[in-house]
């Protein structure tokens, strides 16, 4: 099963992961939504870097087999 991970920042505060069910506000912005589904339909790519509203960074990177375990994301069903 693959799965991805999302860092965000805002402005030049520190990276933060972002958790499963804890960020979803941040997490349904549209931008960001279809980034991962690119991500999930290029199978080749393994990561993405979105600059949004001139302040919020996003990293999202697909998950290693190892990575499972902890706050990763599901790729949605497409």
């Amino acid at each position: 099963m693959r799965a991805f991970i999302i860092y965000y920042r805002r402005g030049r505060n520190r990276w933060r992961q972002l958790q499963p069910g804890g960020h979803d506000g941040l997490c349904a912005r549209p931008e960001l939504q279809q980034a991962i589904r690119y991500l999930r339909d290029n199978p080749s790519t393994e990561g993405i870097a979105l600059r949004l509203d001139d302040d919020d960074l996003f990293n999202l990177m697909v998950a290693a087999p190892t990575d499972l375990f902890g706050f990763t994301f599901p790729f949605p069903e497409g």
